[in-house]
Order: structure tokens, then sequence, then C-alpha cells
């Protein structure tokens, strides 16, 4: 039987972007008669479940590293968490634990609410925790494999959603075992979400669109492949995982890992959402 070599993580770079990060939730308590201010109550609350994304060069459409740019997009905080809208979270709570929740509790929910009722006081500045540092390192520590696409992908500023799917040679010579992946868009603006899938056939990469842009319209590496991936559907149901914005890697746990055979391509494929700016202009 032969030994496949393992990987302890496959990192995808699809454009050159910035690190996300989330961190533990800590509830505040608006409960009594101490008044709820930004600085006691409210700073640790956004710091910890919504900085990591709004923030400059993440998916955010506006930055909530400070007092005065959380007090400007109160209302709308207040009304989004109240909906359960934001922080990201689908799961509903029905006394089930999941790993890396990031849902707000009733108390944080409150706590902001009264906050805002009260005309977003910000009490005593020298009590305020500091704002995240955030850095380029990779979530998980130095990938054992990096891709990176060699011509950037321009989105137009305005238009209908753009489905692409990129093409990522990985030229293993042996079979290989994948942990966890990351990608990390340069524009993380306008990816609404991307799914990885590997093609063993190498016909995907042999296909080309008449727009001069990289990659492929939609998914028709489907049709390019015909027949091999009709007859061995196996070969594009290993998918690899997804991305959406906001999301923190993690490593597949225990001994599990997703096979990636020798020769083998990964294949991206993105959906994108125009914001109003022309992006992907570097990679």
């Amino acid at each position: 039987m032969k030994t496949r070599a393992p990987l302890k993580k496959l990192t995808i770079l699809v454009l050159v972007a910035i690190w996300t990060s989330s961190t533990e939730l800590r509830a505040a308590n608006p409960q009594g008669d101490e008044q709820v201010t930004f600085s006691s109550h409210i700073a640790s609350i956004i710091f910890d479940n919504c900085s990591g994304c709004h923030r400059p060069g993440q998916s955010g459409p506006f930055s909530l590293l400070t007092f005065e740019e959380v007090r400007r997009h109160s209302e709308t905080i207040a009304d989004v968490t109240r909906q359960r809208y934001m922080p990201p979270w689908k799961p509903i709570d029905t006394g089930i634990a999941y790993a890396n929740h990031r849902s707000l509790s009733k108390d944080q929910i409150d706590a902001i609410a009264s906050w805002v009722a009260a005309d977003c006081p910000q009490g005593d500045p020298a009590s305020q925790p500091a704002p995240p540092q955030y850095d380029d390192a990779w979530a998980l520590g130095t990938p054992d494999l990096i891709l990176k696409m060699d011509t950037p992908f321009r989105v137009p500023a305005d238009g209908p959603d753009i489905y692409r799917s990129f093409v990522l040679p990985l030229q293993l010579p042996e079979d290989r075992w994948v942990k966890a992946i990351e990608m990390r868009p340069q524009a993380r603006g306008v990816v609404h979400h991307a799914l990885f899938f590997v093609d063993e056939s190498g016909l995907a990469r042999k296909q080309k669109e008449r727009d001069d842009q990289p990659g492929l319209r939609g998914m028709n590496f489907l049709r390019g492949s015909g027949a091999n991936f009709l007859q061995r559907p196996d070969r594009l149901a290993r998918g690899l995982g997804g991305y959406v914005p906001g999301a923190t890697p993690n490593r597949l746990p225990g001994d599990l890992a997703r096979p990636l055979p020798a020769g083998s391509d990964i294949i991206v494929q993105t959906h994108f959402h125009p914001t109003g700016n022309h992006e992907g202009e570097k990679r």
C-alpha cells in the first residue's frame, strides 16, 4: 500500500491581502444602575467581535477601531446586532455548543442598545481597552505551500455579480493531504465567497476565455472537461472547503485531512460583488 506524505497545511494565496482575526467574546453587563459607556462596556464588544473585519483593507464597509468611528455607525450597529445579522453567525441557538462560536450574547446586544439609547456616552477614555493590533501573518502559521495567481482579475466598479473560476496548478510530484486552507484576496470587499475544488484531469487549465481576463466564466471548466468528469464525478467531488469574508481558517480536527492527488490542480470558484470601485488592479 502506498504511503501518502502528510501536508500540514495548504494555503491558497489568490490575491495579496491582510489577515483577519477574531478573538474570544467578552460579555458586558448593562444591568443595574451603572451607565453603559463606550470605554467600560462597548469597546470590548466591538474590538473582540467586529473590528477584525471592520478595519482598513478588510471586508467590512467601514472601520470600527475608534470611539468616533463606532459612534458614527452606532444606530446601524444597534440595528444589525438586534436582528443578529451581525456578527455573521448562521446557527440558531438550540443549546448545542459549536466550535468557533461568534454570535453576541443577549447581554451584549442589550448593552449596545442601551448605549445608543443614551446617546452613546464615551465614559472615561483612560479605562478604554486599546484597539486590537493586526499584522500580515498567516492565521495558522507558516504554510507548507502557497499558490498565487499570475495575473490579477479586475472587478468592475458596477454591474451584476460575477462568478469566475481560477485554475491554480500545483505541480505536486506525489500525493499529499490537506489539513487547512487560507485564502487571502487582495480586495476583500468584492469577494462574496469562494469554493475550492480538485481537478485531476488537467483539462480545466487548458480552457481560455476571450475577454483577456484570467480564469473561466462561472463553472465552465465542468463543460470543458467533458465526459471525464461525467464518468468520474469523484474527480471533482473532492472539495477542499471554501472561504467567506470574516471566516477564521481552522485545521481539520484530529487525523482528518483531504486528499490532494499528485499532478492535480486546484480550482477556485469565486463569487464577486461589485462595490462601486474598480478592484484587483494589484496582485
